[in-house]
């Protein structure tokens, strides 16, 4: 019986990969790179998103709170149409609605302090001014003027 010996030298195939072989393995390493970089920007975005409505939100908050606390300790308070009305003549153009609040307010040492709160319907801000209308103590911003809770008309 004659065997035929063949030397099969494998080691030259089992050395490296073949170019197809690298070629997939990069793609795959890409992506899951470019998977995982999304889901990374995606998460930065909401949080970012999410980091913006809180500040929105707390700024809202202490804008209500210097509102409240302002006619609280108001000695008097008027409301104004808008704020040329109140530079003109603030006794005589009082109105029932407005977009202008002004509270004339005393602390315990006797020092009068003059809150105005100033809402601009064309740039939706809301601001507050104390004293004179050169100190801007707070801006608010994209405010929305909200329907008022009850209306005039009579119900038929």
């Amino acid at each position: 019986m004659l065997l035929n010996a063949r030397n099969h030298d494998y080691r030259s195939r089992e050395v490296g990969f073949s170019l197809l072989e690298v070629m997939v393995a990069v793609l795959l390493i890409s992506v899951a790179l470019f998977t995982v970089s999304q889901t990374m920007m995606l998460i930065m975005v909401r949080s970012l998103n999410a980091m913006e409505l809180a500040r929105q939100e707390d700024q809202g908050a202490r804008f209500v709170s210097s509102i409240t606390l302002a006619t609280k300790t108001a000695t008097s308070c008027g409301i104004y149409s808008d704020l040329k009305s109140y530079s003109s003549a603030p006794q005589e153009n009082l109105a029932p609605q407005g977009d202008v609040l002004v509270c004339d307010s005393t602390t315990e040492s006797g020092t009068r302090i003059l809150y105005l709160f100033v809402y601009d319907p064309i740039s939706l801000t809301l601001k507050r001014f104390e004293n004179n209308m050169t100190t801007e103590r707070m801006s608010l911003n994209r405010c929305h003027r909200r329907r008022p809770l009850c209306s005039t008309r009579t119900l038929g």
